[in-house]
């Protein structure tokens, strides 16, 4: 599972329990403390983490053994064998040297994903640069969405590279297929026909039809992300209150924590869907994206801003991001802008 680089003397492999050291030290080196996942700072916890496949990071070493680079595939979705990407640091005085190429293209190697039983990853490429999208894009991961404004200008400030909060490209790549049919609210059916259109696992696509079933009930789970000032709504399940409970939830979570941004998940395996589209647009909700595998179904991704979004600090590579940042805008308008 390691493999040795022929240009320069440095190998890449799956990480080890007595790598967990060596990683706290990476990311001291780069960011000192303040690094906002602490897990990486604490070995144990980083072991345990590895053990229960919640973390799964890939080192890179010099000729010593030394660790000098890694990056990382971790849960964050609904859905335990969809992993995202990220996470990926290289010690200053080795960067150029493709060490953070070669880590990326571990996740290239479809047999050892599947040995890990991974059957899609996704991605957060940064939109104040368009380095991270034209990685992404080159490893074959598809544009499927736009989070605005998702992280703090403070996150940024070592780089200097952002003058207010910073969006992010959504990515997807599929590892194992999954096709299933999809519902499309008719709100959203021509952007999530083009969104659909270059995914590399097929969708049956059928028109949201069917109302709430009347003895249907409404679950939410929310996820706070204190630093990035970020609030995230998973919506596993829409019943006739769901306008009534959801709007209570959102309030209760923005009375309780300093929130900027809000996201909401909605499940499109339901014929029902469009419901729960149509309410949270009428609470200001927005269109962020699709969500391929999310719930394991597929999921759309609304959002909602709670100041002037940072539209022009924006930066995209692709054509295709950019029709998606257009659709997110238009979006935002219609809904009436900051609520």
């Amino acid at each position: 599972m390691e493999k040795q680089s022929q240009e320069t003397s440095f190998t890449v492999g799956l990480f080890q329990p007595e790598d967990a050291p060596g990683v706290g030290d990476l990311f001291r080196a780069v960011y000192g403390e303040g690094y906002p996942v602490k897990l990486y700072y604490n070995p144990n916890e980083l072991r345990e983490a590895f053990k229960k496949k919640e973390v799964l990071p890939f080192v890179a070493k010099d000729q010593d053994g030394a660790l000098i680079g890694v990056t990382a595939i971790y849960r964050s979705s609904p859905f335990e064998r969809l992993y995202e990407s990220g996470s990926g640091i290289v010690l200053p005085q080795y960067r150029g040297a493709g060490i953070a190429s070669r880590l990326q293209g571990m996740l290239a190697d479809r047999k050892l994903l599947k040995e890990l039983q991974i059957e899609g990853l996704w991605g957060e490429a940064v939109a104040n640069h368009v380095f991270m999208q034209k990685i992404s894009v080159h490893m074959g991961f598809c544009e499927a969405g736009l989070e605005v404004d998702l992280m703090p200008a403070e996150a940024y400030d070592r780089e200097k590279s952002a003058a207010g909060r910073v969006g992010a490209v959504i990515g997807f790549k599929t590892v194992k297929p999954r096709p299933h049919t999809v519902y499309l609210p008719g709100c959203y059916e021509e952007e999530l026909r083009f969104l659909y259109e270059d995914m590399d696992d097929a969708r049956p696509l059928e028109k949201a039809h069917a109302g709430v079933p009347a003895d249907g009930t409404t679950s939410v789970d929310p996820t706070i992300y204190d630093f990035a000032q970020v609030a995230r709504f998973a919506i596993h399940s829409v019943g006739p209150d769901f306008s009534e409970e959801f709007q209570k939830k959102e309030k209760e979570i923005r009375e309780a924590n300093k929130i900027q941004v809000c996201q909401a998940w909605v499940k499109l395996s339901h014929p029902w869907c469009a419901a729960a589209v149509e309410a949270l647009k009428g609470q200001g909700y927005f269109l962020g994206g699709l969500l391929p595998r999310w719930f394991d179904d597929d999921g759309l991704l609304m959002q909602k801003i709670l100041h002037t979004p940072n539209w022009e600090g924006v930066k995209l590579y692709s054509d295709r991001a950019k029709r998606i940042m257009d659709m997110a805008y238009k979006d935002w308008e219609n809904v009436g802008g900051v609520k």
